[in-house]
């Protein structure tokens, strides 16, 4: 026996609704990575409402503080799908990569933010800060050659002088640079295709 359907009822699910997909992500802000600087927390907090834009907090005596101008945004697409792209100096400075444009900045608390790096073709991730010698450590993917098969490596970035030196390469990539408590030595993971 089949049940009749009665026309003058909509049926579950075949309504406009007012809640919409954006309108339940638009205040769903989660935190993407939390470091302190000094006596300060920071969040680095995702913003769906921004078009997926990573905003940088600071919490101090229990307020907020967005840090960054609205045109910044911590991300970065090395391998595509990102990875750690923000490092703190012992000078106090904030170093990340910057979504639109995938170079390095720095940012010291209550300045705007000024680039490091001027590689076009260059994306950065993975930093650790070296105080030893003032060097940023990263993984950098250069897509010169080409954008389907870039080419990876680790680099050090001097914060002074924004200049970018290979230090290791010929692996298809790099990760999670990182030094020895003393600074005389470095540690990475690398693998190659075919596999991740």
């Amino acid at each position: 026996m089949k049940a009749k359907v009665n026309s003058d009822k909509q049926l579950p699910g075949n309504w406009n609704s007012p809640l919409t997909s954006d309108l339940l992500v638009q205040k769903a802000n989660s935190p993407v990575s939390v470091f302190a600087l000094g006596q300060d927390v920071f969040v680095v907090e995702s913003r769906p409402g921004e078009g997926g834009r990573n905003a940088l907090v600071k919490i101090s005596d229990g307020q907020t503080q967005e840090i960054l101008p609205p045109e910044f945004n911590i991300r970065t697409r090395v391998h595509e799908y990102g990875g750690a792209c923000v490092a703190t100096s012992d000078k106090g400075e904030i170093f990340f990569s910057n979504f639109c444009d995938q170079q390095i900045y720095r940012l010291i608390p209550g300045q705007k933010p000024t680039a490091v790096t001027n590689l076009s073709t260059a994306r950065f991730a993975n930093f650790e800060f070296d105080p030893k010698r003032n060097l940023l450590l990263a993984v950098m993917e250069d897509h010169s050659q080409s954008s389907l098969n870039p080419r990876n490596c680790l680099v050090t970035v001097s914060c002074d002088t924004g200049k970018v030196k290979i230090i290791a390469e010929e692996h298809d990539f790099f990760a999670f640079p990182r030094i020895s408590p003393d600074g005389n030595f470095l540690a990475w993971i690398c693998w190659d295709h075919p596999n991740m």
